[in-house]
């Protein structure tokens, strides 16, 4: 089995490597020049040997999110760019384009969009899918657009303790093509919202069900399954007294379950 390492400068580049851990080959090129900054490097295995390498490439206010399929130096599919038009992020929170795969090859990539005007904070979750990773749909709406409590000139000075977008945000894909997204926003400066949102049609999304409200949310995580989704989050209330809940989807029904304390730490 081919071992594969990921180097990141002004290009992004990536190497093949014999079992043994001997390079054998050298730095084949994923990307030209970058004229911004690029996170969120991943890679992902294909069929054939090969690799999906997908990045976010970040310029000024927009994100990117950048897609290649790589085998060798000579087979080096196009780059594809799955957000047609500009996404957003928030460095402090961590809210950045994602892209999840199911074991069936089959990936889901979500990102965020702000469309705040003067006074109006607006945000919505934009999402695309692709059966190989070199073919991408066309974006479709995750969820629509939120109008958060904290406007935009507010929030630039006190983001932490307002409505001002999402917290967190995760997708995932199960081993059905089934597509689904955990996210949360602040209700207050001492509670959080965890809500999450399945769907077999990605032009069809049901209203999201909310899974629980905690005092500081912290680790939201989920992930496809054979059939449905689990997740995942903690409420932590300091170093010696934290809880972590735990929801699954599709388990019989499609339905979220009611949030589980799988781990608590008494004061």
């Amino acid at each position: 089995m081919k071992k594969i390492i990921v180097s990141t400068l002004a290009t992004l580049m990536i190497f093949t490597a014999a079992p043994n851990g001997a390079t054998a080959s050298g730095p084949i090129p994923v990307t030209t020049q970058i004229n911004g900054d690029v996170r969120q490097v991943n890679l992902f295995p294909l069929a054939n040997n090969k690799v999906l390498v997908t990045w976010v490439d970040f310029e000024g206010p927009s994100a990117w999110l950048r897609t290649r399929v790589v085998k060798n130096a000579s087979t080096i599919l196009a780059q594809n760019t799955v957000n047609s038009a500009a996404a957003s992020y928030d460095w402090g929170r961590s809210i950045f384009p994602n892209i999840t795969k199911n074991a069936k090859n089959q990936f889901f990539a979500t990102w965020t969009v702000n469309k705040s005007t003067g006074d109006q904070n607006i945000q919505s979750v934009l999402g695309a899918t692709s059966n190989d990773g070199v073919s991408w749909s066309d974006p479709f709406s995750v969820i629509p657009d939120i109008t958060f409590a904290g406007s935009p000139s507010v929030c630039e000075r006190e983001s932490e303790m307002l409505d001002c977008g999402f917290t967190a945000i995760s997708s995932a894909i199960d081993d059905q093509g089934k597509l689904a997204v955990i996210f949360s926003r602040k209700l207050s400066e001492t509670k959080e919202r965890i809500f999450a949102v399945a769907t077999s049609n990605k032009n069809s999304w049901p209203t999201p069900t909310i899974l629980g409200t905690v005092g500081e949310l912290r680790d939201v995580n989920i992930v496809g399954l054979t059939k449905g989704f689990a997740t995942n989050y903690m409420n932590y209330g300091s170093a010696s007294n934290c809880s972590i809940y735990v929801n699954f989807y599709g388990w019989g029904k499609s339905t979220w379950t009611k949030s589980q304390r799988a781990s608590w730490r008494p004061v």
